[in-house]
């Protein structure tokens, strides 16, 4: 489970994450992820996207934060072998949890293809 962790992250390390956690992830090996998410409508462009912001300034200011963006997280996770099982939104889809599982074939398959 991560919740509000990968947030804290930027898109590398969070695909560096995911694919050290699909070498040792079990064939039913799941990953619950919550976050702040930016919905692609009025909402997100007037009223998500600027509170992201401000949250991100605040935290930098409260704890040194480096990070000031959301990742990609979806986008790690996938090229590591997860597959986003389910997914529920909350506050008009500024806050999403995922659940995701490990897909183990695929991973492999995704590896031999890279390789």
């Amino acid at each position: 489970m991560t919740h509000f962790f990968l947030d804290c992250l930027t898109t590398a390390e969070v695909q560096a994450l995911a694919a050290t956690l699909s070498r040792a992830a079990t064939p039913d090996a799941q990953w619950l992820v919550s976050e702040f998410a930016v919905p692609r409508n009025g909402f997100g462009r007037l009223i998500a996207q600027p509170l992201v912001s401000l949250l991100y300034f605040a935290f930098a200011r409260l704890t040194g934060l480096a990070q000031r963006s959301l990742p990609d997280h979806r986008s790690a996770l996938s090229q590591s072998g997860f597959t986003l099982f389910h997914q529920r939104a909350w506050l008009g889809g500024l806050l999403s949890s995922e659940l995701w599982s490990f897909n183990a074939h695929e991973s492999k398959v995704n590896a031999e293809s890279t390789s």
